[in-house]
């Protein structure tokens, strides 16, 4: 099953920093675009306070899989079930409205790339498109505020 995981995380993670990825998304010319655009994305799943200490600047998007249930529903596959993926999003500035504006802006752009890879992945994964969004209070850190949002997706996936 970890397979499975590192397959549909993988996947994920090229949508968003690919070509028409996440930074194709947040070009725009305003203040905030010009802040997004330097968004960092990883393919990891790591808690607040390391990643406050890594070299990685923000916006900072995390890829992962939390969970992959084989709930076996097609005959003679050996896994057909979903992988649960988590897309944590970080924001940092000095002020805490630029912070949670710069958050917002982040998060609206990873969901325009949800809604344009919507659909067949590929090597037996399927997106369906739906997605849910959880948003974290602001925190002092450091110098600055910091803010984070949760996103959770599933995909549909079928291996032989």
């Amino acid at each position: 099953m970890s397979q499975v995981a590192t397959l549909v995380s993988n996947a994920l993670l090229g949508a968003l920093d690919g070509e028409n990825g996440l930074r194709t998304w947040l070009g725009d010319a305003s203040r905030l675009g010009e802040l997004a655009r330097n968004v960092t994305v990883v393919g990891q799943h790591i808690d607040m306070d390391l990643a406050d200490r890594s070299p990685q600047g923000y916006p900072a998007v995390y890829v992962h899989c939390d969970r992959v249930t084989n709930s076996l529903r097609e005959k003679f596959r050996s896994f057909a079930g979903t992988a649960e993926l988590g897309v944590d999003v970080r924001a940092t500035a000095e002020r805490a409205e630029e912070t949670t504006d710069l958050l917002h802006y982040t998060v609206d752009g990873l969901i325009r790339v949800l809604e344009s890879v919507r659909g067949d992945w590929g090597a037996g994964m399927y997106y369906g498109g739906g997605y849910e969004v959880t948003y974290q209070a602001l925190k002092k850190g450091g110098r600055n505020f910091v803010k984070t949002a949760k996103v959770k997706l599933t995909v549909e996936v079928s291996k032989s």
